[in-house]
């Protein structure tokens, strides 16, 4: 007993005294993976030729919201009636298909969850969504459907807003609630995610 009382609280003290990820990390906040397919997690970056050499941050709803803020004569359309794009505009990288058990994580709950997200990417249209080399940015996560902008290349990446919209329709076509398209140079994924 005196030997085990003392290594117990030797270990606690390691425990707590672990490092652990900063108050403001997605991490900690969002209580996910630091990484995602060996990929670290970083803010999806967003750049509109609109707004001039500014770079917003954040998810498509936060980055919609705060150019309707700040033009909203730019944002005229009636969010809800946002249509889609029906044309295949998808990125000008090569695609190299498909992968409908990503990520191994769940599926998204309903097809009808991810229509929010897919509204804001959409209002976006034209600008330029980009993740930094070597990481994944949450591109949505609107009621639990985690989209993913994944950066293969070592330098930052752009991709069309609307794009990834057309890709995530076409994750849901062909893999149900779950799933990633693949190009040479990114790709896009679709999953459950706990926002």
């Amino acid at each position: 007993m005196k030997f085990t009382l003392p290594v117990l609280a030797l270990f606690a003290t390691a425990i707590t005294g672990a490092a652990l990820p900063e108050e403001d990390s997605m991490a900690l906040r969002r209580g996910e993976a630091a990484t995602l397919d060996g990929f670290s997690i970083d803010s999806l970056e967003v750049k509109d030729e609109r707004f001039g050499d500014r770079i917003f941050r954040g998810t498509a709803k936060e980055v919609y919201e705060e150019m309707n803020s700040l033009k909203p004569e730019l944002f005229t359309e009636d969010f809800d009636n946002v249509v889609d794009d029906v044309s295949d505009g998808t990125s000008i990288a090569k695609r190299q298909g498909y992968n409908c058990n990503w990520d191994n994580g769940s599926p998204v709950n309903s097809r009808r969850d991810c229509d929010e997200g897919l509204r804001y990417l959409r209002a976006l249209g034209q600008a330029q969504c980009g993740a930094n080399a070597g990481t994944c940015a949450r591109v949505s996560c609107s009621w639990n459907c985690g989209m993913w902008l994944c950066n293969k290349r070592t330098v930052h990446h752009w991709v069309r807003c609307g794009s990834i919209a057309n890709d995530i329709s076409f994750i849901m076509d062909q893999c149900n609630r779950r799933g990633r398209r693949d190009f040479s140079t990114h790709y896009i994924g679709l999953r459950w995610d706990s926002c």
